[in-house]
């Protein structure tokens, strides 16, 4: 990931826009304390689809051109 992020800044315009966006959403979807040792519960995996569905609804209304 960090290097596509780089790639992306690197060749700017709304590209580097987009990855700068996506690096700053980082910490909003990553939960406090250690990362889980098993997979996701069925209400977990949801929670995380409809807050992946949020973030890329999100980005796509910002950068419409390079999400479609």
């Amino acid at each position: 990931m960090y290097d596509d992020l780089t790639a992306a800044c690197v060749r700017g315009g709304d590209h580097g826009k987009a990855a700068a966006a996506t690096f700053r959403s980082i910490p909003s979807f990553l939960e406090q304390g250690r990362l889980p040792e098993k997979n996701f519960s069925l209400a977990k995996s949801a929670d995380h689809r409809a807050g992946y569905d949020a973030q890329i609804a999100a980005l796509r209304e910002e950068f419409p051109k390079l999400l479609t």
